[in-house]
């Protein structure tokens, strides 16, 4: 990650609930799309790993 897309991520975060937030976080919790859920069991570490569990530690952070 670089300066730019940490400042983005960072924005993003402290403004959670603006319209361009959410725009920017949806993609990440899109359960239909799952693209984070395919590279974790892509890398071959989560085999068993399911789209909830993603979401899950992706809303921990919060």
């Amino acid at each position: 990650m670089d300066l730019t897309a940490f400042a983005d991520f960072v924005l993003a975060w402290d403004h959670r609930s603006h319209p361009a937030a959410i725009k920017y976080f949806f993609p990440v919790l899109d359960l239909k799309n799952q693209e984070v859920h395919v590279m974790w069991v892509n890398m071959g570490e989560y085999a068993d790993l399911s789209i909830y569990d993603v979401v899950d530690e992706i809303l921990d952070m919060s």
